[in-house]
């Protein structure tokens, strides 16, 4: 039998101020009221069970089965932090029933979800949004797709990429989980007290199951939308986020988003051989080998070499390296034993002159500001 709950608990569930309620109850607008010694109180009722015993709309999977068993779990949404090697660190909300939402601060080079044998219910569809850094996502046949900040993915999680990588080794964004049946179910009972979403998660599933297994949007009203919640509170009582991600879907299944761009997917080869010429690079920062000489080592067409390395890692190979450079300039300007002129060369710069004048342009210093200020700070 079900039990009652005061009113008070109706208003925190439903996001809703608690005067509210009980009018709205009055006018029949809440089901499962009961009018109580003067008060309506609400029902509040189980969650129905499937047919394996597991509660509807709950996931059969938790945060360490999605990114592996070494992964920190914050209480509260982790802070964009400074770079520390191999580690995962996520936060997890359960927006309501069917939706989950999990803020991602990663500094690794990839999840091998392959080994975690994470077992998806067939009706729930998961949106992956970028904030920073670069997302790789390879599928069973090699072939990559990959996401750069501002980008968004919606995709059915049993057709997800065998592995998930970042090119950068860096990666903060949020990946928001969505059981269709139980998300819509909830759906239906705030409509009866906003009217209506115009939010179909039964029609955005069918899309994609038709062909559509991956969708991609790139810098329009969806991005936005989600950009702002990695600034909302996440207290359980307050209802901003469930509202922004209910204002996400509306505007998602209503098609007030601009059309989505057609995902460029990178043959597995290809991607072999730009990591190799990255690696090669970082390695020897100090060489000047002009983009033929690479093509022609690394055995890659010039113009598929271009393409795909600006595909992996999100800007030009000459881009690329020189932003290594710097970063590592700044890494050993730290350390007292090298000169400012030493680490030039170092790091591939001629000219002493040459180096400083790219470093100000980056840093906003002088080498020797630079290390200068990190030895105070210290």
């Amino acid at each position: 039998m079900s039990h009652y709950a005061i009113y008070k608990k109706a208003a925190e569930r439903s996001g809703c101020k608690e005067k509210s309620i009980q009018p709205l109850c009055s006018k029949g607008h809440i089901s499962n009221a009961k009018k109580i010694r003067g008060v309506f109180r609400v029902a509040v009722r189980k969650k129905p069970l499937s047919a394996k015993g597991q509660p509807i709309g709950s996931f059969p999977f938790n945060v360490k089965c999605l990114y592996g068993q070494n992964t920190k779990i914050y209480e509260q949404k982790p802070k964009l932090s400074e770079k520390t090697k191999d580690s995962c660190v996520v936060k997890s909300i359960e927006l309501f029933p069917g939706a989950m939402l999990i803020f991602q601060d990663i500094h690794t080079e990839h999840l091998d979800f392959s080994k975690n044998n994470v077992a998806f219910p067939p009706n729930v569809i998961s949106i992956q949004h970028c904030r920073e850094g670069r997302f790789e996502g390879e599928y069973q046949n090699g072939e990559c797709f990959y996401l750069g900040p501002g980008d968004l993915s919606i995709n059915l999680p049993f057709c997800q990429p065998k592995q998930n990588s970042f090119p950068l080794s860096h990666y903060h964004g949020l990946n928001l989980i969505i059981d269709t049946q139980a998300a819509q179910q909830y759906i239906m009972d705030i409509e009866k007290l906003v009217g209506q979403l115009h939010i179909d998660l039964k029609k955005l599933s069918d899309s994609l199951k038709k062909g559509n297994h991956l969708i991609i949007y790139r810098e329009n009203v969806l991005e936005h939308i989600m950009s702002e919640l990695y600034f909302m509170k996440e207290e359980s009582k307050d209802g901003s986020i469930r509202m922004k991600v209910l204002e996400f879907l509306h505007c998602l299944c209503s098609q007030k988003a601009s059309s989505p761009i057609q995902p460029v997917y990178f043959n597995h080869n290809q991607v072999k051989a730009v990591k190799e010429i990255q690696a090669y690079l970082t390695e020897h920062p100090q060489e000047h080998k002009t983009l033929e000489e690479l093509s022609d080592k690394f055995q890659i067409p010039l113009t598929s070499m271009k393409t795909c390395f600006k595909g992996v890692y999100g800007m030009s190979v000459k881009a690329y390296l020189r932003e290594y450079r710097l970063q590592l300039a700044a890494e050993l300007l730290k350390e007292k034993s090298a000169g400012v002129g030493d680490i030039a060369f170092q790091v591939g710069y001629e000219s002493p002159s040459k180096f400083a004048e790219a470093f100000r342009k980056k840093f906003n210093c002088a080498p020797s500001e630079y290390r200068r200020e990190t030895f105070f700070r210290e």
